[in-house]
């Protein structure tokens, strides 16, 4: 396996509603991006604590399934059927360029309360961590576009 991507579906919450973490075991590089907007850049992570996690835990929950993701279901004491887009993980790892894995884990459930296993829930706040840094990067990104050229703009006009 040479690269794994954990694309996070979130229909509320973030400033985006899918967001693409990727690491490559080549060079060690972990990204995360939105994958339908090419105009806004990829942010690094260099945490090697997280990078660790993010490996370990794809391992672990996805691909030698070692650890079960949800350890309990409790249906909701309610007679209502819930329908929502429900926040999903997706999994995909790539050998030479092909897939070897696609697996996706729902977040929510709209009739059970999900009891996530302790490690689980671990990564997946980590995940939720750099979503969140990511949102904050992009703004501060944006920002600084704005003000650059409302700096070009002044002083072009200046130069008339």
């Amino acid at each position: 396996m040479d690269s794994i991507f954990v694309k996070y579906w979130n229909a509320w919450g973030n400033d985006f509603d899918m967001y693409s973490i990727s690491y490559s075991l080549v060079t060690g590089n972990m990204v995360v991006y939105v994958e339908y907007l090419k105009d806004y850049p990829a942010y690094r992570i260099d945490s090697s604590d997280q990078v660790n996690l993010f490996v370990s835990s794809i391992n672990d929950f996805y691909l030698k399934k070692t650890i079960p993701i949800v350890e309990k279901k409790i249906k909701y004491d309610t007679d209502e059927h819930v329908e929502y887009e429900i926040p999903t993980f997706t999994v995909e790892c790539y050998k030479r360029g092909k897939r070897v894995l696609l697996s996706s884990a729902p977040l929510e459930d709209g009739d059970y309360e999900l009891v996530f296993n302790p490690r689980f829930e671990e990564f997946r706040n980590m995940i939720f961590s750099i979503v969140d840094k990511y949102d904050k990067y992009i703004k501060q990104t944006k920002e600084k576009k704005i003000i650059i050229g409302a700096d070009i703009i002044r002083n072009k006009a200046m130069l008339r």
